[in-house]
């Protein structure tokens, strides 16, 4: 058997290290594009959602001013003006959070701390969240018994934020002294286990059309991301947050209205299914691990 020369070994090896090199440099090209996109994205999400935020602290520092310069500030307006300074800065830090989540989604970044848990613990930790909410709005949120439901793998904290923004857009839209309904069941599906949870509540009747956009990212119109319009119905960034989150747990989600068209109030209801099991590309680890639970980034 003849032997191959080495000048045309060294010229292969030449040919496979041009076509790695290549291969290498698109693959950096596109992250270095991908990071762009989310610096981008960041912006605008910021821009969009602190602005409002940042316009009262300094309405406030700009009146705090006035009032000293003036000589006419006393105790209590001291503490209103203080009051509404502090509400306006953890608005931000909040702003902040939802803004660095939403872009992480985009990124695909995000980490989860994956542990098996129980789903009731998830919904009754977001209903006290809310618990505030619920007596402004003077609706109620009731939810059936789940504790007979098997465990799922998930990020716990992380589902009851899903969760939380999920109800929380429910309580703002359904009439006063109404209920939300918090119902799920655990379902095989072509060999899958999965968790099917139906949130649902009284609300303004909304169109077919306006229920396949609920949960798509804000719109950012203009180099500012300054959205020209009002967020449609179901269009805001914590609803965007819940579905990415969702999503990132293998899950899906998706609005229905019944009636709509027919009456002027319908049942709005929000259709959830989760894996038990975490999809492949997720690891489970040791929960004695230092990275216990954690989400790769991909």
């Amino acid at each position: 058997m003849s032997s191959i020369p080495l000048n045309t070994l060294g010229n292969v090896a030449s040919v496979m290290l041009d076509l790695v090199a290549d291969r290498s440099r698109d693959l950096l090209s596109q992250q270095v594009a991908q990071l762009e996109r989310a610096k981008a994205h960041f912006l605008a999400l910021a821009i969009r959602e602190l602005n409002p935020s940042l316009q009262l602290v300094q309405r406030c520092s700009t009146l705090l001013d006035q009032m000293l310069q003036q000589g006419a500030l006393d105790a209590t307006e001291i503490q209103r003006l203080a009051d509404t300074i502090a509400a306006g800065t953890e608005c931000l830090h909040t702003g902040i959070e939802e803004v660095l989540d939403a872009t992480a989604l985009q990124a695909q970044s995000l980490e989860l701390n994956v542990k098996p848990m129980k789903l009731d613990q998830a919904v009754q930790l977001a209903r006290r969240d809310l618990l505030p909410l619920m007596q402004e709005t003077g609706c109620q949120i009731r939810v059936a018994p789940l504790d007979a439901l098997p465990p799922l793998e998930g990020d716990l904290n992380r589902l009851r934020q899903a969760l939380r923004y999920l109800l929380e857009d429910m309580l703002r839209h359904t009439p006063a002294g109404r209920w939300i309904t918090v119902m799920a069941a655990a379902q095989t599906e072509a060999s899958e286990a999965r968790m099917h949870i139906a949130i649902s509540a009284p609300n303004p009747s909304v169109s077919a059309t306006a229920c396949a956009g609920f949960f798509l990212m804000p719109a950012l119109n203009g180099e500012n991301g300054a959205s020209s319009t009002a967020a449609a119905r179901g269009q805001t960034l914590r609803l965007a947050i819940a579905r990415g989150l969702i999503e990132a747990h293998g899950g899906t989600i998706r609005a229905e209205s019944t009636g709509s068209g027919k009456a002027r109030i319908s049942t709005l209801r929000f259709h959830i299914s989760l894996p038990t099991k975490q999809p492949q590309r997720y690891r489970l680890l040791d929960s004695g691990s230092p990275e216990a639970g954690t989400l790769p980034q991909r």
